[in-house]
């Protein structure tokens, strides 16, 4: 599981919408992503280095909680691997292409704080039916550690974000 959590100078609606704006959440999310946050809605994200992932919003509470899951989709030229499944079809936000092990769970959580707002983004790995598949992916599935000291790019993006609010906030006060 990974875990990250800060305290930004923003409230939390400005954070919410930092957060689940498409436009906003495609830059420090290091891609493009697709998406209406309601329960039960598709998402889809295009990275930067062209892997695609799908998935679905399971829960939203408007300003304070997201939830929902997502999947790496095999790209249509490439065949499926040994380790791999195929989605489920009819399933919310799968188109019924293969998709790749280390399907994840994603949840953002907002709190007032006296300095603005405190966010918390946690990830966990689902299950898969291959139990050697986190070792080949190099995906964190339960029972993998993180250290909440190792630094990634997915950090970078986040801080780049962070100081972006911040920034606007700091505009919007002195006008």
């Amino acid at each position: 599981m990974i875990r990250r959590q800060v305290v930004l100078p923003v409230g939390p609606d400005r954070l919410w919408e930092a957060l689940t704006d498409p436009d906003e959440a495609s830059g420090w999310l290091g891609g493009r992503i697709e998406w209406e946050v309601n329960e039960g809605a598709p998402l889809r994200f295009h990275d930067d280095d062209g892997r695609r992932r799908e998935g679905r919003i399971d829960t939203v509470r408007t300003g304070r909680y997201l939830r929902y899951r997502w999947w790496t989709v095999a790209s249509p030229v490439q065949p499926v691997r040994p380790g791999h499944e195929a989605g489920e079809a009819g399933e919310a936000g799968d188109t019924g292409q293969a998709r790749e092990a280390g399907e994840s769970e994603v949840t953002y959580l907002i709190e007032p704080h006296e300095d603005g707002s405190r966010l918390t983004i946690q990830e966990r790995g689902i299950p898969t039916s291959s139990p050697t598949a986190s070792l080949s992916s190099g995906r964190v599935l339960p029972g993998d550690t993180v250290s909440s000291f190792s630094w990634t790019r997915w950090d970078d993006r986040m801080v780049g974000a962070w100081v972006g609010l911040w920034a606007a906030n700091a505009a919007r006060a002195s006008v």
